[in-house]
């Protein structure tokens, strides 16, 4: 019985994980889009190409832009 339980509890660790994932990397997209359609707006594509290369500069202006 003990064993049953634990299989039963494993698996739906890895299904929740495997949601969490996808749940999670669908907000990370929505934040990064949304970030690119704000910089157009407000002309500055330059920091958007800045903030493909480096992580601190991507974080700052998702932070700026309360994202």
């Amino acid at each position: 019985m003990d064993a049953t339980l634990d299989y039963v509890e494993k698996r739906g660790e890895k299904r929740g994980e495997k949601r969490g994932e996808k749940r999670g990397e669908k907000r990370g997209e929505k934040r990064v889009i949304d970030l690119y359609q704000l910089l157009a707006n407000d002309q500055r594509l330059d920091e958007w190409n800045e903030a493909l290369k480096d992580n601190k500069v991507l974080m700052r202006l998702l932070k700026e832009y309360s994202l």
